[in-house]
């Protein structure tokens, strides 16, 4: 190992002597310094020495750029990125020198190369806990595969994207990819296979979110563009589906999961449908009645008053049948009618206490009364005590 690290030094100080220029070497000689740099960064890299690694990778890219060797400097930048993610941990420099590859690829026509140099890019933020940078490229893929109409050379990424979409909830974006999807195969008239599970997809989303009559709106737009879908499995499950949820039955859901289908589909997505719960028949009756007469379950509306017979007479002739004459004198007459006085329960206990203050002021007379007399002088003694 120390032995090939000696080596790749060595051919380092070479390569650095080719690029220098002095009083009679006006120009690098990159030509000579390609080799060397190519050999000493590979021993660099295989002996651990990432950081002279890198400085023979970047020297070996310039030498390629200036040879017009696109290819190579590319790879140079590739394995510069690599190192970047797996030793360094250092993503964002890692994209930008993958991004430097991809465009050199991209200048030669090989749109396949530098889709699957973004792909191992996406792939080693997926392994080092980059999740969501990972995302970002597989995102800007996956647009540039619908925008080139080009499905077939990165179809695979899709469904990882998918299961990351799902795993973090992103349903809204989840839903478009679906949707642009089954418009791509449409367009091209081809793989209708994908686009029926795309289509029991999203009817599955809406029920992982809740929203269990937009999944049947859904089953019933689809089924009505596309009348073949009705004789296929997904359609079928789906319909079982839903099926299940109005009766909120969980044992024939969880029966329905079990369809060799649900097995074509997203892990992600069916992880979240196992751990989805049925609502209630009765509730869901509830909620009915709750959209037709408001929150209490019965009509705001006030009753239409079914006319009797005898109103209905007096609208038609102008005049109040005898019967009813009779009935209004005999309730005017009982208003009118005096009612006795009814005793409140103030005034029952008001009334004691009247007779109480009536018996204490006679009580306070007789008691003044006597004081007086005796406070009075006696005539014997003449008004004076002895």
């Amino acid at each position: 190992m120390q032995r090939n690290t000696q080596n790749a030094m060595k051919l380092m100080k070479a390569g650095e002597g080719s690029l220098k220029t002095g009083l009679f070497k006006w120009k690098p000689n990159y030509l000579e310094a390609l080799p060397k740099f190519m050999e000493a960064s590979g021993a660099f890299e295989n002996a651990g020495d990432f950081a002279n690694a890198l400085k023979c990778y970047e020297k070996l890219a310039l030498c390629c750029e200036k040879q017009d060797d696109l290819a190579g400097a590319a790879d140079a930048y590739e394995h510069m990125g690599t190192i970047f993610v797996r030793q360094k941990k250092d993503v964002k420099t890692a994209l930008s020198l993958f991004k430097k590859a991809a465009s050199l690829y991209k200048i030669q026509n090989n749109n396949l190369k530098a889709q699957e140099i973004m792909k191992k890019l996406a792939g080693q933020c997926f392994e080092t806990d980059q999740e969501e940078i990972g995302a970002e490229i597989y995102k800007e893929i996956i647009e540039e595969l619908f925008d080139d109409q080009d499905y077939g050379t990165g179809a695979e990424v899709i469904p990882i994207y998918r299961n990351y979409l799902i795993r973090k909830e992103k349903y809204a974006e989840v839903l478009s990819i679906y949707e642009k999807q089954i418009k791509y195969i449409k367009s091209i008239k081809k793989y209708p296979y994908i686009a029926e599970r795309c289509w029991l997809s999203i009817v599955c989303i809406y029920i992982v979110m809740g929203e269990h009559f937009i999944a049947d709106e859904k089953m019933s737009s689809f089924s009505a563009d596309v009348t073949s879908i009705r004789s296929s499995e997904e359609y079928s499950a789906a319909l079982n589906l839903i099926d299940a949820i109005q009766k909120g039955d969980s044992v024939l859901f969880a029966k329905v999961l079990k369809r060799p289908i649900f097995t074509q589909i997203e892990i992600e997505l069916l992880k979240k449908l196992k751990k989805c719960k049925m609502p209630a028949k009765v509730e869901a009756k509830k909620i009915v009645q709750n959209e037709l007469f408001g929150s209490a379950g019965k009509s705001d509306a006030p009753s239409a008053k079914i006319p009797e017979p005898r109103e209905e007479e007096e609208k038609v002739t102008g005049q109040m049948p005898e019967e009813n004459k009779e009935i209004v004198a005999s309730s005017e007459a009982t208003e009118n009618k005096e009612e006795p006085a009814k005793e409140t329960k103030e005034s029952v206990e008001a009334k004691p206490q009247e007779e109480k203050s009536l018996e204490e002021q006679v009580k306070e007379q007789k008691s003044e009364e006597k004081t007086n007399d005796q406070s009075e002088p006696s005539a014997d003694y003449g008004g004076i005590f002895t």
